[in-house]
């Protein structure tokens, strides 16, 4: 033998599960990690609201921008060969 500890991954479960159950710090640990895990997944979802507010404000921006672009437009047209009215607007 090599001196290596082998054992089934049964065996590795099992250890990890006791471990888990039987070890105050590793819980208080792991109890930690899962409350900075829920305090992180609620300022994401905070943010991933955010961006969604922001995108569709962002579309009607763009709308208008457009609507404002195609009055422009309509305004700005040359009519070739056709004789003006002076009197008329």
């Amino acid at each position: 033998m090599s001196g290596r500890f082998t054992c089934t991954p049964d065996q590795l479960k099992a250890m990890f599960i006791s471990t888990l159950q039987n070890d105050s710090s590793i819980q208080a640990d792991v109890r930690q990690i899962l409350d900075a895990n829920a305090k992180f997944q609620s300022q994401l979802d905070e943010i991933q609201t955010s961006v969604n507010d922001q995108n569709k404000r962002l579309d009607k921006l763009e709308e208008r921008i457009e609507d404002q672009e195609r009055y422009s437009r309509s305004f700005c047209l040359r009519f070739v060969g056709f004789q003006e009215d002076k009197g008329r607007r």
